[in-house]
C-alpha cells in the first residue's frame, strides 16, 4: 500500500499518485527535495499507486530541506488538517431521540515521516473554504464538504480517502432540521482496515443550540495516525461552536 515505508535511495525520484494528486521526493546527499501537484477533491479518481522510482518528474512548488544522510527509510502517512470540515447535509430531519449515520469520504493531509522523526507535510487535495458562524466576528473558517446523496448508488471508497462514519443524534425533545454541521477531526485517529483508510467514529449530539462531539475509538485495524488532540479519561468529548446557529429550524411536536 502507498502508506508503507520505503528505502529512499540517492539520486532518483520516488513518486506517489493518489486519486489524481501527485507527490514526489528525491534525496541528494544532505538534502531532500519534495514537490506536490494538488487536485480539487471533487475531481479525484479511484486510483492510487506508489511509491515508484522515476528519473524525472514535475517540479511544481519544489521545496528543499536538510536531511540526515544516515536516514534511509520513510513512509507517507495520512493525517487530518487542523481546519475543521463543514459538512453540508442538504436537509436532515431528526425526531426526538432519533439518530442517523452518514458515510463520508474525508480528504487527508499527508506526512512523509522518516525513521528519525523528521516530517514533511503535503496538502494534495483542495477544498473550497467557507466561513461558518453567526457573523464575521463569531465563527470559524472551514473546508466545505458535501455529504453523499442518500439516493445515489454506493461506490467504492478511494484508497486515498479516509472513510468516516459520522453519527448525528437528536438529544432534544423537539424535531430538528439541520443543513450544516462542523466536524472537528483533531480527536480522530486514522487506521488501515482491510487495505483502506478508516477513522474513529465521530458522534455529534444535538443539544438545542449546542452540539457535543465524542470520538468513539475503532477496535480494529492498524494505527497509521494518532489523534492530534488527546482525550481525557471520560473520552474524546467537546462542545462544538456553543451558541452558533447551525440548526435551521426547530419545531415542537
Amino acid at each position: 500500500m502507498w502508506w508503507e515505508s520505503v528505502n529512499i535511495q540517492k539520486g532518483c525520484w520516488y513518486c506517489w499518485r493518489l486519486a489524481g494528486a501527485e507527490i514526489a521526493v528525491r534525496r541528494m546527499g544532505k538534502f531532500l527535495s519534495s514537490c506536490c501537484r494538488p487536485l480539487s477533491w471533487d475531481r479525484r479518481d479511484l486510483f492510487c499507486t506508489g511509491p515508484v522510482q522515476e528519473d524525472t518528474v514535475f517540479q511544481a512548488d519544489l521545496q528543499t530541506m536538510v536531511w540526515d544522510e544516515a536516514v534511509l527509510r520513510a513512509a507517507l502517512r495520512p493525517c487530518f488538517a487542523e481546519m475543521p470540515f463543514l459538512i453540508n447535509l442538504r436537509k436532515l430531519v431528526l425526531f426526538p431521540g432519533g439518530e442517523t449515520t452518514l458515510e463520508l469520504e474525508l480528504p487527508p493531509e499527508l506526512l512523509l515521516i522518516a525513521e528519525n522523526g523528521t516530517m514533511v507535510t503535503f496538502r494534495p487535495f483542495e477544498l473550497k473554504k467557507t466561513w461558518y458562524g453567526r457573523n464575521t466576528m463569531e465563527g470559524l473558517l472551514c473546508s466545505s464538504l458535501f455529504a453523499p446523496d442518500p439516493a445515489a448508488n454506493p461506490q467504492d471508497y478511494t484508497q486515498a480517502a479516509v472513510h468516516c462514519s459520522l453519527m448525528i443524534r437528536n438529544r432534544t425533545k423537539t424535531v430538528v432540521e439541520l443543513d450544516k454541521v462542523p466536524l472537528h477531526t483533531g480527536e480522530l485517529a486514522i487506521y488501515e482496515v482491510n487495505g483502506k483508510l478508516q477513522s474513529d467514529t465521530p458522534v455529534i449530539d444535538v443539544l438545542g443550540n449546542d452540539f457535543r462531539m465524542t470520538a468513539v475509538r475503532t477496535e480494529q485495524g492498524n494505527l497509521l495516525s494518532p489523534p492530534k488532540n488527546k482525550a481525557g479519561k471520560s473520552g474524546a468529548e467537546g462542545f462544538i461552536l456553543q451558541g452558533t446557529r447551525i440548526i435551521k429550524n426547530i419545531t415542537g411536536l
